[in-house]
């Protein structure tokens, strides 16, 4: 009898055994289930071309040359798109540069891949960063999915420079995972890999000056500080600070006055609809439906947005009432933090700006809606039906229709451009962006009437006027026309050489020689080498009788390899030597 009760027990050991090993592979087959689905859905953007939003400055115009020591340096002390700029991310830079010069063959299928993988591995992270806050897996394994294959995240995934939040997510969750074992364990390895994922983050995008708040909120449980006080963790934290600082520093040398002066009396006025906008984006990621390439701030939508952001938060909190559960109260208030906190940048984008509310913004702020719904969750799924687990299932499908639907107007500019006009009616610069595509397509009138319908959206829309010159007054030879948009452009955008150009164009054929000379000098002044003006800029110092300046411009040209027509070198020498006589 003791016999068989051991071989009872043996036997029952043994299935348990056998049972928590399958449970075990469970969650790892489910990953890669979750991992085969997304390689599937954006397998197509391999294909991919630009969508000439950003992705051309980075790529077209890339460095070619293998980055120096020196030049690595150098990205640390400028902007990223010029000298002195709002966005400091040099790290983005950096990672352009060599991704430029490794990989030229093939270059946009392989910064589509790496945009696809990097995802994948932020579904590992977060999976591994929620199983150390939330030890049931079932519930781990559902918002992992979520996160995996959110329409929201199309752009970010599926557009090039979308590796920017891609990057952030990967050192933030670092970050977070590295910090909290260190704070416990007092690894020294933990602690390097924290302070160099937070130093990463930093430079990557500047909203990675958020995280220490919200990975100190996310330790400091039931508000224990006591870990805090221990010498290993000050050291730790010292490091920390000094890595702000050193960012801090960096970052200000690089600022343009606009964007050390933020807070203005006219950004006190913008404040609300700013406000209004972090519903857009609550309302975007609960109910991604209304999802666009080139979204803006939408008068019509207002009512809905909220509505959608206050019945979660309503619903949610009734849950939680109803659980009694003081531990979901801590996690709701720590993932409306997470997520209020990262989206706070849009408050203080230049006041002037409208913005543009893009969805890639949305990826590393999201997490905290993920953690908002870990107990109500866990309280869901102890109590799992066949039909709970079929709405969860046709959550998945609906979301994996709605990028399959979504990602092919990333394939190119045109598509792109196409679904920002489309579903940004309001967006000046959406009307105006698809003009410009349909230009390229030479279906010249259709181009003509977005650009126009820009100007009416906003009178002041930027570059609008110099577009509409472009496109119908100048090749119809309407050149007083022309030169009456070109000149008001000045007033917006003085710093845009091209409308330099176009003005001296146009006086060029108006044969107004002095004041053609006088706008391609303003141009020049601003692009000092320029393959294209050069024998224009001499042709036209010859024709005013400036032959010392022609000689003084040939010359220089001359020196930067710049092929000169020895046409015009002999003119120029011989006016000097009339001039002379």
């Amino acid at each position: 009898m003791i016999k068989i009760r051991n071989q009872k027990k043996s036997n029952k050991q043994e299935f348990d055994s056998q049972s928590q090993k399958k449970f075990t592979y469970l969650p790892l087959l489910f990953l890669l289930a979750i991992i085969t689905g997304v390689f599937i859905l954006y397998w197509q953007t391999l294909s991919f071309d630009f969508t000439n939003l950003d992705d051309n400055i980075f790529i077209k115009k890339g460095d070619n040359e293998i980055l120096s020591f020196n030049e690595i340096i150098n990205s640390f002390l400028k902007g990223c798109f010029a000298e002195k700029d709002a966005y400091y991310r040099p790290l983005l830079m950096i990672y352009f540069k060599t991704m430029n010069h490794y990989f030229t063959d093939n270059l946009l299928e392989t910064y589509h891949f790496v945009n696809i993988l990097i995802h994948c591995l932020n579904i590992l992270l977060l999976f591994y960063f929620l199983k150390s806050i939330n030890q049931n897996r079932t519930t781990n394994l559902i918002l992992v999915a979520l996160f995996a294959l959110h329409p929201t995240f199309t752009m970010a995934v599926a557009w090039i420079p979308g590796i920017n939040d891609l990057l952030l997510t990967t050192f933030a969750l670092l970050f977070f995972i590295s910090t909290n074992k260190f704070i416990y364990k007092f690894n020294l390895l933990h602690a390097l890999i924290a302070s160099l994922s937070f130093l990463f983050a930093l430079f990557i995008k500047e909203t990675g000056i958020f995280l220490p708040l919200i990975c100190f909120i996310l330790v400091t449980k039931n508000f224990d500080f006591k870990p805090f006080l221990k010498p290993k963790v000050i050291a730790f934290l010292s490091v920390i600070l000094f890595e702000i600082l050193l960012w801090y520093f960096l970052r200000e040398g690089v600022l343009d006055k606009a964007s050390k002066n933020v807070i203005t009396q006219n950004w006190f006025t913008v404040l609300p609809h700013r406000l209004v906008s972090l519903f857009h984006y609550s309302s975007k990621a609960l109910v991604p439906i209304n999802l666009c390439v080139y979204p803006v701030f939408e008068v019509g939508r207002i009512t809905t947005d909220i509505f959608i952001t206050l019945t979660f938060i309503v619903l949610l909190f009734g849950l939680l009432f109803k659980m009694k559960s003081k531990e979901g109260m801590y996690f709701t208030f720590v993932g409306l933090i997470w997520f209020g906190i990262l989206l706070t940048p849009i408050l203080f984008m230049p006041a002037a700006a409208k913005p543009i509310l893009f969805e890639h913004r949305l990826y590393l702020p999201f997490i905290g809606i993920l953690i908002c719904l870990l107990l109500p969750l866990n309280f869901l799924v102890d109590r799992l039906n066949s039909l709970t687990i079929g709405g969860f299932f046709l959550i998945l499908i609906f979301y994996a229709f709605k990028v399959n639907a979504y990602v092919p107007y990333f394939s190119n500019s045109f598509e792109f451009c196409r679904n920002g006009a489309e579903f940004s009616p309001s967006s000046s610069r959406a009307q105006l962006n698809f003009g410009k595509a349909l230009a390229e397509k030479n279906e010249m009138d259709s181009a003509i009437e977005y650009i126009k319908l820009s100007l009416k959206i906003d009178s002041k829309m930027h570059y609008s006027r110099y577009y509409l010159a472009l496109y119908k007054y100048i090749p119809n030879q309407k050149y007083d026309s022309a030169l009456f948009f070109l000149h008001q452009e000045l007033n917006f955008t003085p710093e845009f050489p091209n409308n330099y150009l176009e003005i001296s164009r146009c006086y060029l054929f108006k044969k107004d020689y002095p004041n053609s000379e006088h706008y391609l000098e303003k141009y020049r002044g601003l692009l000092p080498i320029d393959d294209r003006i050069a024998t224009i800029m001499i042709q036209l110092y010859i024709q005013n009788n400036h032959f010392k300046k022609a000689k003084s411009y040939s010359d220089s040209m001359l020196k930067k390899s710049v092929v000169i027509d020895t046409t015009l070198i002999k003119l120029i020498n011989q006016g000097l030597s009339k001039n002379h006589q």
